[in-house]
């Protein structure tokens, strides 16, 4: 409960500040840590990825410390991964086009 509190507060922060870059979060259960807390954020490009990074960091690295405090207390692990998406590997069937 803790953790998605913290989540909603990001989200307000994300708003306030008008970032334009979209992030989904994702919640699930894979061995005996729990629950685990998926978040990816979203970019036509590397380039745009990255300048939409950048921005998040001007716009908010100073008024987060607070919020990134509270989320790392909770976090034990963390892992970065960059992934592109392939359609021509991906299944999505008619209902969710």
């Amino acid at each position: 409960m803790d953790m998605e509190k913290i989540a909603a507060k990001w989200v307000q922060v994300y708003k306030e500040a008008d970032i334009p870059m979209p992030y989904y979060c994702w919640t699930g259960h894979i061995g005996t840590e729990l629950p685990l807390y998926l978040y990816v954020w979203v970019a036509k490009n590397q380039e745009d990825f990255q300048n939409g990074m950048n921005e998040i960091n001007e716009k908010l690295w100073e008024k987060t410390s607070e919020l990134r405090s509270q989320t790392f207390e909770l976090v034990k692990r963390t892992e970065v991964k960059r992934a592109w998406y392939h359609p021509d590997l991906s299944y999505f069937p008619e209902v969710y086009q």
